[in-house]
């Protein structure tokens, strides 16, 4: 990791310090503790390292539960596990949802058919589904994953 990039985390764990400071001192289960993270959630603030604004008070809570068990660590964001590596759909999905969606957008068959069968839009929804299943089954493979890094030289 880099120096900019730990000076980037220091930062955004700063922020989110700075956001649930006025209340790591109240107890968990606090009365009114939730109403406050609601009024944190409706303000707009400038966020390092991105364009968004807001932040949801599920998120707050996360945040607060996380400093609680570990302190100010726990607020550093957590590095990409996937960094490095192309997030692109595999062309064999691209090609299959380009299908999905022009025989869905010409689909005008009923969503089941007599006898409970599928037909249709939710047929090829189905055939999608398996796609993925058995896409993200191949990409879970050890030798997919070898030959995928074998590609990056």
């Amino acid at each position: 990791m880099t120096d900019s990039d730990n000076k980037h985390r220091q930062a955004v764990a700063l922020f989110r310090y700075g956001l649930i400071a006025d209340l790591v001192r109240l107890p968990p289960g606090s009365p009114g503790l939730y109403a406050r993270l609601r009024e944190k959630a409706r303000a707009e603030y400038a966020i390092p390292g991105t364009t968004r604004t807001r932040v949801a008070a599920e998120t707050l809570r996360d945040w607060l539960k996380g400093y609680r068990q570990g302190g100010f660590d726990a607020l550093l964001p957590k590095a990409r596990t996937d960094r490095g590596r192309s997030r692109a759909l595999p062309q064999a999905v691209a090609d299959a949802l380009l299908t999905l969606k022009e025989a869905g957008a010409r689909a005008v068959h009923p969503p089941t058919a007599p006898g409970g069968t599928r037909t249709g839009y939710r047929a090829h929804l189905d055939g999608f589904a398996a796609l993925h299943r058995a896409s993200a089954a191949q990409l879970r493979r050890p030798d997919a994953q070898e030959a995928r890094h074998a590609h990056r030289g």
